[in-house]
């Protein structure tokens, strides 16, 4: 495999390429001084350095690799690396942190999985080779429950709006459209992540995508508390493994 064609890790995607004028500088740098910062190769993808391996390419440079040392996860730790040194906008930056943020929580979770999953196995063949007769429930009741993924969480809350106007240098008040984007509509985020919509433009988006409230207080409390049946309908149907309709007949049947 040529080194022009090394896999880019999910990780790196999170900041958009550079183009045009950008491109071009970067191109004219490195034939004229080389390639001063190495590719960064992170679980053996480029985590760092898409640009400099494409303009070392559209330069006839050789491409120069490093590993990188990352203590956390690899999405905040892109974040941290292109924040400051890409050319984006606020509102653009905030948008890449949330995302940032999330994803990197989720392969957090998904590493300390893989760590107590291998360590149930090592304990279950370290009983097998002293003779000990390896139970089958102890490993359920070490294990996590199978189908208890539990949804993304909701982050527009007071500690993220703040936490994401420090990491992107914008008001609280931006922050705070931009995780609203995230939780409610994932369109409207990835034109505020593209740098096609502002924060308070996906706001008006947002709005408009909903049906007009009620004014009457009465049909307000009853659609809240709909709202809210069915969202505890829906994680008791996750956690079994079904539908909305057969977790209602389950109940029933509890009931009955």
């Amino acid at each position: 495999m040529s080194r022009f064609d090394t896999p880019i890790h999910p990780a790196a995607d999170l900041f958009p390429m550079m183009d045009g004028d950008e491109l071009d500088s970067l191109i004219a740098s490195i034939k004229e001084k080389g390639q001063l910062n190495p590719i960064l190769i992170y679980e053996e993808k480029i985590i760092d350095g898409r640009n400099r391996l494409k303009a070392c390419e559209q330069a006839g440079a050789v491409p120069a690799f490093a590993p990188a040392i990352i203590a956390g996860d690899p999405y905040t730790w892109v974040f941290a690396q292109n924040a400051e040194r890409r050319n984006i906008s606020p509102a653009v930056k905030a948008a890449i942190y949330v995302e940032a943020k999330d994803k990197g929580e989720q392969w957090l979770e998904k590493k300390k999985a893989e760590a107590n999953e291998a360590r149930r196995e090592k304990a279950k063949e370290q009983r097998a080779v002293g003779g000990q007769r390896f139970s089958g429930a102890e490993s359920r009741d070490s294990a996590p429950e199978k189908g208890e993924t539990q949804p993304r969480k909701k982050r527009n809350t007071k500690r993220a709006r703040e936490e994401v106007a420090e990491a992107a240098g914008v008001g609280v008040k931006t922050a705070e459209r931009v995780l609203k984007a995230y939780d409610e509509s994932p369109e409207v985020f990835e034109e505020v992540k593209r740098g096609e919509t502002s924060a308070r433009e996906a706001e008006r988006k947002i709005k408009a995508q909903k049906p007009d409230a009620p004014t009457d207080p009465k049909q307000r409390v009853e659609i809240t508390l709909r709202a809210s049946t069915l969202a505890k309908l829906d994680a008791y149907a996750e956690k079994c493994g079904t539908t909305r309709s057969d977790a209602v007949a389950l109940l029933v049947e509890s009931i009955a």
